[in-house]
């Protein structure tokens, strides 16, 4: 009896960083920027949505971009963008909801417009006043459901203010 084995194309790729150091991932030859992204991101210890991935004709790939077109043995250029740290703000009023006049809500809300939009971004609950918010722990991460402005949106089904989150 003939065994089969599963053999899929995998498609192998660099990627060079700004400071030179270059390294090499392999990924199915079905997948997408994405799971390069994946990878890259184990390997540097890095937030996934933190990197872009450039090719060398200065094109950035998209998340959901195929990567069987392009051709094995391509170098990615690692861009990695960096979010201000909550602490470079004045510390958040989890007592109060409205954000108006907040630096942090307005910084938040410009960074969430210019990489794809409010609804689906993720932000981190920080609220620390109780051990659980209407369920939400401190740490939380969540996915931006619904959105009025930076006083008043919802994750994970519950209502928050960017006073009680970061990205």
């Amino acid at each position: 009896e003939e065994v089969k084995e599963d053999v899929r194309e995998v498609k192998r790729f660099s990627v060079q960083t700004l400071n030179g150091e270059v390294f090499d991932v392999e990924v199915l030859a079905d997948g997408t920027c994405a799971d390069v992204k994946s990878q890259v991101a184990k390997r540097n210890d890095l937030l996934q949505s933190t990197l872009e991935l450039v090719l060398p004709s200065g094109q950035m790939l998209a998340f959901d971009s195929p990567v069987l077109d392009i051709p094995n043995d391509t170098t990615f250029t690692l861009v990695v963008s960096r979010l201000m740290d909550r602490s470079s703000f004045p510390p958040p009023d989890f007592s109060v909801q409205d954000t108006k006049g907040d630096t942090y809500a307005a910084y938040a809300e410009s960074v969430m417009l210019e990489n794809g939009g409010i609804i689906g971004s993720v932000v981190r609950f920080i609220d620390d006043r109780t051990a659980s918010y209407f369920g939400l722990e401190p740490g939380t991460e969540a996915v931006i459901e619904k959105w009025s402005d930076s006083s008043s949106f919802i994750i994970k089904g519950v209502w928050v203010s960017m006073n009680q989150c970061e990205l």
